[in-house]
Order: C-alpha cells, then structure tokens, then sequence
C-alpha cells in the first residue's frame, strides 16, 4: 500500500464529506470510496500497533534489543492483503 493510494482515498473521502453527511444518500461509488478509506486508515493502524523490535530486560534493565522480522513481516502481508479487496 502506497502512500498514494491513502492519499488519494482521504482526499476523495473529505470533499465527498464537505457536500454529503448522510450515508443513505451515497451512491453506491461514493460508499465504495467509504469503505475502502476506513479500511486502510484501519490497516494502517494496525500497522502502526505492530512493535519493530523486542526488547528484553533483566533485573529491570535493558538486557537485548531484537528486531520484532516475524511479527512484522505478518504484519505486512495481512494489510496486503486486506488491500487486495478494496474495490
């Protein structure tokens, strides 16, 4: 996912929202545009709550700094895949 394509989404999404508050009167491009921006402010989000690295700490100090690959690499392919549906 690109910052683009977020981009693009929020745009579209905040001056449908200036002209239009209730979803009833959406039409059904406008409720696609929506859905696809919550969902990748919610990827990106969920990224954003994935640690990068691990620390450990003995004795109540810092003892090993890991970098966090395997939580972040699922991560990463759960949002592109969430990202494959946008429609």
């Amino acid at each position: 996912m690109s910052n683009t394509l977020y981009k693009t989404l929020v745009l579209q999404f905040k001056e449908l929202v200036q002209k239009k508050k209730d979803w009833l009167q959406f039409s059904d491009e406008e409720k696609r545009l929506t859905e696809n921006t919550i969902l990748v402010v919610r990827v990106l989000n969920y990224l954003n709550n994935v640690p990068m690295y691990k620390v450990s700490e003995k004795n109540g100090e810092i003892e090993d700094i890991d970098a966090n690959c395997k939580n972040v690499d699922e991560a990463i392919a759960v949002a592109k895949n969430k990202v494959k549906g946008l429609g």
